[in-house]
């Protein structure tokens, strides 16, 4: 069949008129709004006038701005710690403070304190950018450690900060009782144990008041000193001191005192009146008492006298008597861990003896012309009336005995 040019014209037109595009609908499976790019449309103008039916919003991401998170502050001054946000949003700041054993505690969430602590205060600023200022009045040892600043955005962001505190040095002898003394037995162990404070940490070292470590150093460093089996010349005063640099040295004293016999020993002086026996005593405990003995007998307290200055016992013995005094003088003391003595040995200084022994050097004549003699310078007020027959030897025993009479 053949049709005409005219008929061809007519049906093209028909089909053309009733073909609406917005009447058509697209399955969804065929179309998705989203594949299409309308940026580089709407750049180059051909949707001028147009407004597309989906705009995708851009996300906001807070951030930190650089901030001091490193805090060095003095004992009793003030600590502020300062968190800076960018983009902050509709985020809140909060801060934290991070135990050490890892256990958090809030400590604010923006303008509202959490803990009751007057010290403590939190300033927040909305401004761009935002931040929020944790402040810590009179700093203590316990404020020091980790702090973390938290912004509760999704997913939460943290910084963490840190305040140190410089202090003057202080130091601790451990086990210590309050009376500051340690008591030991002979052959124990001495065991010290000194623990520094302060920020920086000090440094450490013991000595001993009076004179060198048992060891025979001057000074020893570290926290510990430690003696195995001691003996009586570890008893003394030590002392650690710390030092850091900031204020002045610290140090605390401990007496060490170990308990021993008593230690005696006696010396002796002699004058023209009196002998003098002076007995020393160191022993830890004190001694219970401190007695003189004498071998030739009981003590006759006007010859021989007791007395106590400076924590010596002292024997004071008459030269000048008649009566015995010679013999072995000893010290004996005695305390709860034992007893000890010492001993000093004094010559007869009997005046009697030695003119009989002079006398009997001589025959009995002159014993004789010695003996009237005698009698005459104890009534004559001088020798000047002396018989001129007196011999040499006469005259040489009466000057050497004028003191007695």
């Amino acid at each position: 069949m053949i049709l005409s040019e005219g008929l061809l014209l007519f049906i093209s037109f028909v089909i053309t008129k009733g073909s609406d595009i917005d009447d058509y609908t697209y399955p969804e499976s065929e179309y998705h709004y989203e594949d299409y790019n309308m940026t580089g449309y709407y750049e180059d103008g051909l949707g001028s006038g147009l407004e597309p039916d989906y705009i995708q919003e851009t996300e906001v991401v807070p951030a930190f701005i650089e901030d001091e998170s490193r805090l060095e502050v003095d004992r009793g001054n003030t600590a502020r710690l300062v968190c800076t946000v960018s983009q902050l949003g509709s985020s809140l700041i909060s801060w934290k403070r991070v135990n050490e054993d890892g256990n958090q505690v809030y400590l604010s969430m923006g303008d509202t304190l959490m803990i009751k602590d007057r010290r403590m205060s939190v300033v927040v600023s909305s401004g761009s950018p935002a931040s929020s200022t944790l402040t810590i009045a009179l700093v203590e040892e316990k404020d020091t450690g980790d702090y973390e600043c938290e912004v509760s955005s999704i997913p939460p962001i943290n910084k963490l900060y840190r305040v140190e505190m410089r202090s003057p040095p202080r130091v601790k002898v451990q086990g210590v009782p309050e009376s500051g003394n340690i008591v030991l037995n002979l052959g124990d162990t001495l065991y010290l144990t000194c623990q520094g404070f302060g920020d920086p940490a000090p440094s450490l070292h013991w000595f001993r008041e009076h004179g060198l470590l048992p060891t025979g150093e001057q000074t020893q460093e570290g926290e510990r000193l430690a003696y195995s089996s001691v003996r009586k010349e570890h008893s003394g005063t030590y002392g650690c001191t710390g030092n850091n640099g900031f204020g002045q040295p610290s140090t605390q004293l401990v007496t060490v005192r170990i308990k021993h016999e008593p230690e005696v020993v006696v010396y002796k002086q002699v004058s023209e009146d009196y002998i003098q026996l002076t007995c020393k005593v160191e022993s830890y405990p004190e001694v219970n008492e401190v007695v003189w003995s004498w071998s030739g007998g009981k003590l006759q307290p006007s010859i021989q006298t007791e007395t106590v200055e400076s924590g010596n016992h002292i024997l004071n013995v008459v030269r000048k008597t008649q009566k015995p005094i010679g013999g072995t003088y000893t010290c004996i003391a005695e305390n709860i861990v034992g007893k000890q003595q010492s001993s000093e040995q004094i010559e007869e200084n009997n005046r009697a003896e030695e003119i009989q022994d002079i006398l009997s050097r001589h025959d009995s004549n002159l014993k004789q012309d010695f003996e009237e003699t005698a009698e005459q310078i104890s009534s004559a007020s001088s020798h000047i009336n002396l018989p001129i027959h007196i011999g040499k030897s006469i005259l040489s025993i009466i000057f050497f005995f004028s003191p007695l009479f």
